[in-house]
């Protein structure tokens, strides 16, 4: 019985101690508080902010940022090293069809079985949930902060032995974070000052959107600017050209046959054709699949025929240029589609079944 209540005593002393650790203010915390009582860790201005990274055993990303605050660009580079572990071989079988060596089959390594390992490397534009995601960093907020904590503690929260590096680069000076696990029944993430060895608690997206920048902050769409933004475009295809403008465009989710946007030929805006309407949603809604590598040029394996021009379209506002989509294919079986845009920066592969639907339709809306 006394072994009982010893051990009761024991498990409630050791919950205290961790609801005192959770709830305690740090005193020595020289960081101040915003007005969401989040702390401030980092006091970094989002325009200063100069590069991102995060590295783990098997993941890097680094997102590296250039341009006037107005004209920014985000360039986004990630790794991925993955494992799996090969099947063994078949045993040989013999002549009486019975299995060699008693159906064992032999193992790589000492018994260890193989592993087959992969390594992906990408790089892309960053997107618009990169740009809102930028904001949540800078300035960097914990959601709380537990001070300097013993290594028993340190252990505990998965700091002892890190899983990843947490690293911003601004006005010259980099901020290193060591991230560590979660806790029980969240997926907010434990992290560690590497100067000061203040813990903090971050919310996940902070530590796991970069984490998964491909996934999340990759620029997909040709144009940044959103469909109601473009107010006219400029189409050109095999020597010809044609202005279309779009119109209605505040009243964005409903119909164009019910008053909505429309495209109109700029010579004829009163007249609308369902033509253009259709072919205009489905240029914007073409997406990159992949990206090609930085200065690679649209080619096929073992094929040194060039890529042949299929559209170019410009995209204004009310003010000034979006930016221009040209979109090109290597004829083939079948044939390849690839885009290049302000957006995207450099040349990106299309979906064929989509890109085929805008070029079949590009001689009718030019007419």
């Amino acid at each position: 019985m006394k072994s009982v209540y010893f051990h009761a005593a024991l498990l409630a002393g050791s919950l205290f101690f961790a609801w005192s650790i959770w709830t305690r203010e740090d005193s020595g915390a020289t960081q101040a508080k915003d007005e969401d009582e989040t702390e401030v860790v980092f006091d970094i201005p989002l325009e200063s902010v100069q590069e991102l990274n995060f590295e783990s055993e098997r993941r890097k990303v680094k997102i590296a940022i250039s341009g006037s605050a107005e004209n920014r660009s985000y360039d986004v580079s990630t790794y991925r090293r993955d494992e799996r572990r090969r099947p063994p071989p078949r045993p040989a079988k013999n002549a009486d069809g019975g299995v060699q060596d008693g159906g064992a089959a032999p193992e790589a390594d000492g018994g260890a079985p193989a592993v087959e390992v992969t390594e992906t490397r990408k790089r892309f534009s960053g997107n618009k949930a990169l740009v809102d995601w930028l904001k949540t960093v800078a300035p960097f907020r914990a959601k709380r902060s537990f001070g300097t904590l013993p290594r028993a503690t340190l252990g505990e929260f998965e700091l002892v032995e890190p899983r990843g590096t947490f690293t911003l680069r601004a006005r010259g000076k980099t901020y290193t974070l060591k991230v560590g696990g979660t806790p029980f029944g969240s997926s907010d993430a434990y992290v560690q000052d590497a100067r000061s060895g203040r813990v903090y608690l971050v919310a996940a997206s902070v530590v796991r959107d970069l984490e998964f920048a491909e996934s999340r902050f990759m620029q997909r769409e040709l144009v940044r600017a959103e469909t109601k933004e473009i107010a006219k475009v400029k189409i050109e295809a095999a020597g010809r050209s044609k202005t279309l403008v779009q119109q209605n465009r505040a009243a964005s989710g409903t119909r164009a046959g019910e008053g909505g946007p429309s495209w109109t030929a700029e010579a004829t805006p009163r007249t609308r054709n369902e033509l253009y309407d259709n072919w205009m949603r489905r240029l914007l809604g073409l997406r990159a699949i992949e990206y090609l590598a930085p200065g690679e040029e649209p080619h096929a394996e073992g094929v040194s025929t060039p890529a042949v021009p299929v559209v170019e379209v410009e995209c204004f506002g009310d003010r000034e240029s979006l930016g221009t989509i040209r979109i090109v294919k290597l004829e083939g079986d079948p044939d390849a589609y690839y885009a290049r845009s302000d957006a995207t920066r450099g040349w990106v592969k299309l979906s064929g079944t989509l890109a085929e639907q805008v070029e079949r339709d590009i001689e009718a809306v030019l007419r």
